[in-house]
């Protein structure tokens, strides 16, 4: 019943007007100026053989025209049906995303170093350690996205081998042109900036990272940095400003456009004072 009314909706739509301002038109035309003068006089000379013959052409006339138009109706809905058959199939494929790892994939897991209390000293960055069977490559992280800054990280590592890993530093851009590259400074605003960083030492960023195998499937390592603000830097040696937690792994086949992370909400709840 559904698709009765479909077809009849359509075919309505793109076939009425037409067959009414020409067919049912002219019919009318040829008929009416006739009946009036047989009606006024009876005795008038009327060739009714040519009134049947326009008839008849705009009957037959007609009949082609719904023919075409049913036709064209039902290649439309046809269509249509396709096109709906070919979106389900791409959202299904959207969701083709294995949402774990494989034995042989790449695994990037991230690891912060405070440089403060590095034995070699330098800034904060962040190591991102290959702990699967596989070589991972174009390996980036994802820009971090605080109240009032953004943390780039330019680096693009071509190629980390099983077991090897590489340093990614980041950088603050209040602006194109003042970039620097302590982005522990640019937490402790993000913490400062909300209204209740007084009650809240803890401050959940949502972060991703980039890489691919030797084959061009991609992978994302998604996780939660939490950052433990307002405690100022006379801390323990062994005190973690910074913590990766809440590491899950995503596998994108090729050619799928995987769904939005589910990482960018933070699955953690900020500790209290």
């Amino acid at each position: 019943m559904g698709y009765a009314r479909r077809f009849f909706r359509i075919l309505c739509k793109d076939s009425v007007p037409w067959a009414r301002d020409n067919i049912l038109v002219s019919s009318v035309m040829a008929i009416v100026p006739t009946l009036a003068v047989f009606v006024r006089d009876h005795k008038h000379a009327i060739d009714w053989s040519v009134i049947w013959s326009a008839l008849c052409l705009y009957g037959a006339s007609f009949i082609l025209y719904a023919l075409f138009h049913g036709c064209r109706t039902i290649w439309k809905l046809d269509r249509e049906h396709l096109n709906r058959i070919k979106c389900l199939e791409a959202t299904l494929a959207n969701h083709v995303v294995i949402t774990d790892l494989r034995e042989n994939d790449p695994r990037i897991e991230p690891l912060f170093v405070d440089g403060r209390k590095h034995p070699l000293g330098g800034h904060e960055h962040f190591e991102l350690k290959n702990k699967g069977a596989g070589a991972a490559y174009a390996v980036r992280i994802a820009p971090l996205r605080l109240t009032k800054s953004v943390v780039h990280f330019p680096d693009l590592v071509e190629k980390i081998e099983p077991t090897d890993f590489r340093v990614f530093h980041g950088e603050i851009r209040h602006s194109i042109y003042n970039p620097h590259p302590m982005f522990i400074k640019a937490f402790n605003e993000e913490w400062a900036a909300r209204e209740d960083s007084s009650a809240w030492r803890d401050v959940l960023i949502p972060a991703r990272i980039d890489f691919e195998d030797k084959d061009g499937v991609r992978f994302e390592c998604n996780f939660t940095i939490l950052y433990h603000g307002g405690r100022g830097y006379n801390q323990p040696a062994d005190f973690k400003c910074v913590e990766c937690l809440d590491i899950s792994y995503r596998r994108i086949p090729k050619g799928v456009t995987p769904p939005e992370s589910a990482s960018c909400i933070p699955t953690r709840e900020p500790q209290a004072v």
